[in-house]
């Protein structure tokens, strides 16, 4: 099993992009397919930006197509807020075509209390009405 840690490394935003652009599958649906879990806990730079980008390529494209490995995603202290809880919504939520990510397992958003309480509780729902549901773990 596949995994990156770069807990507490202050990657900042260019870092998340270069992450999001290395998960995201190539035009024929091909990914790294051994990536099982990132740990990018503690990197926070108060961007989101950064968290952005890193999501929506985990998260299914208009045609379907995403990173079927990765089951584990800790962003913890990550300095997500509204637009970030917002881009996470991605990952639960089928696309408009119906597309839903049916991998990830569990998401740790610990320590992302400026998320607020309307963002958390969305998130859970999502998790609830996921077609996988219960198979999902989120922890604030």
């Amino acid at each position: 099993m596949a995994t990156i840690s770069s807990a507490d490394n202050g990657i900042g935003y260019e870092g998340y992009k270069a992450l999001a652009k290395a998960l995201t599958p190539n035009a024929e649906g091909v990914s790294n397919s051994s990536l099982r879990s990132l740990n990018l806990a503690d990197n926070n730079d108060y961007d989101e930006r950064g968290v952005q980008a890193l999501v929506t390529a985990l998260a299914p494209n208009e045609v379907g197509v995403f990173n079927r490995s990765l089951k584990w995603l800790n962003l913890d202290f990550t300095g997500i807020r509204r637009e970030g809880s917002e881009a996470l919504l991605l990952l639960l939520r089928p696309t408009s075509q119906g597309f839903v990510n049916m991998s990830l397992n569990t998401l740790i958003l610990k320590n992302n209390s400026l998320m607020g309480y309307e963002n958390q509780t969305a998130l859970l729902e999502a998790a609830r009405n996921h077609p996988n549901a219960g198979a999902i773990k989120i922890e604030f």
